[in-house]
């Protein structure tokens, strides 16, 4: 990965200081919500992998939730659906 030019890393610094403004007051948005906001509220002009790559470096970005990924069983309800429309027989 090249490194950053000094020059880059100081037209960031108040970018990502509004960044971390935001994420303050809405800590779930991620990357696309926060471009939206910069660039239709705050009128900045900012692109979206400009907006992504700052929140992943700086750690900014919504960290997904594991706990809360549906699962599907196989309940009596729907075995016995299952069974009725096979003739009787499983799949």
């Amino acid at each position: 990965m090249r490194r950053e030019l000094a020059c880059t890393i100081r037209r960031n610094l108040p970018r990502v200081e509004r960044i971390k403004e935001i994420k303050g007051e809405h800590p779930f948005w991620g990357y696309r919500q926060m471009w939206a906001y910069l660039k239709y509220i705050d009128r900045l002009d900012i692109n979206k992998k400009r907006v992504l790559r700052l929140m992943q470096k700086h750690d900014f970005l919504v960290k997904p939730d594991t706990k809360l990924k549906a699962t599907r069983h196989l309940s009596e309800v729907n075995l016995d659906r299952i069974v009725r429309t096979n003739g009787g027989g499983l799949i």
